[in-house]
């Protein structure tokens, strides 16, 4: 049965005297169980991922380069820059063998930065098309004001609505690890017709001059 068996065996002569010798056999059909110390997700840093298992004396091997797990585990593995797929399982003494397991770590150590094109300031027309760049392979969201705006590339666009004076155009890019970086440009709406002022009022004046 599953775990430890206790085989005994006896020989007793015709006159009675008895002899015996015992053995004990463990029965192991259950693969062992292994953990990482760190869940998958996105990082900001360098991770160091300890593998451990729920028995004894196991042998447990992993990869990070995306073949099938060869290397003999023997310490912490380093996880750094970019997308990394560890795969590892453990076989037992038994020869049980775990079902490989695979964990995704997204290591991102570079903030994002977002740059706001160029606009037209001042201006009468009460929209205007906002563009701009940004530098981020792992964009979670880019927001101009309250909006959120959709990348083609590398690039972003959108119109704002602009009201009487001075409004603030703010675009705010997030990276998958929560770092924001933005930018901000100003312009000025003026839709008021300017009014202009003689110095000299309307009238009828003589040869002597005009009046004052």
């Amino acid at each position: 049965t599953e775990g430890k068996n206790i085989i005994n065996a006896t020989i007793e002569d015709t006159v009675g005297r008895v002899s015996s010798d015992v053995k004990e056999i463990i029965l192991d059909t259950i693969a062992p169980i292994t953990e990482t110390n760190v869940s998958a997700g996105n990082y900001a840093e360098d991770l160091s991922i300890n593998l451990t298992a729920n028995e004894a004396g196991v042998t447990i091997k992993y990869s990070i380069d995306g073949t099938a797990p060869s290397i003999i585990y023997s310490g912490p593995i380093a996880i750094g820059e970019g997308a990394t797929t560890l795969k590892f399982f453990a076989v037992d003494l038994a020869g049980n063998a775990e079902e490989v397991k695979n964990v995704l770590y997204l290591v991102d150590k570079t903030a994002p930065s977002i740059l706001i094109d160029p606009v037209i300031s001042p201006t009468n027309v009460n929209t205007q098309t906002i563009t701009g760049t940004f530098t981020e392979t792992n964009v979670k969201s880019i927001t101009v004001n309250t909006e959120e705006v959709t990348p083609v590339g590398a690039t972003f666009s959108t119109v704002v609505s602009l009201t009487e004076g001075t409004n603030i155009v703010n675009a705010t890019i997030e990276d998958i690890v929560g770092r924001k970086t933005s930018d901000t440009k100003i312009i000025v709406l003026d839709t008021i017709v300017p009014v202009t002022e003689a110095n000299i009022s309307s009238g009828n004046y003589g040869s002597g001059g005009l009046r004052r």
